[in-house]
């Protein structure tokens, strides 16, 4: 299920990695939108929502074990 975000996360890696570089070469950079921050934050986006479904998986099954503890 993970796998998918350890490849976008490589994947924006490379892409920031080259629009940086690009950026950096170019004799005469035009002020332009930088690409590389939608990945960026669409890398963030992923990884929250991964966190939070994960937190809410996390205290269904704490919840569900809680109620089923046999009180003697």
């Amino acid at each position: 299920e993970f796998e998918w975000l350890v490849n976008f996360g490589f994947g924006t890696l490379v892409v920031y990695a080259a629009t940086e570089i690009y950026i950096g070469t170019a004799p005469h950079p035009k002020p332009e939108f930088n690409l590389s921050m939608i990945w960026i934050l669409l890398t963030i986006m992923f990884c929250l929502q991964n966190l939070f479904s994960m937190v809410r998986l996390y205290f269904q099954v704490s919840t569900f074990n809680r109620g089923t503890v046999r009180r003697l």
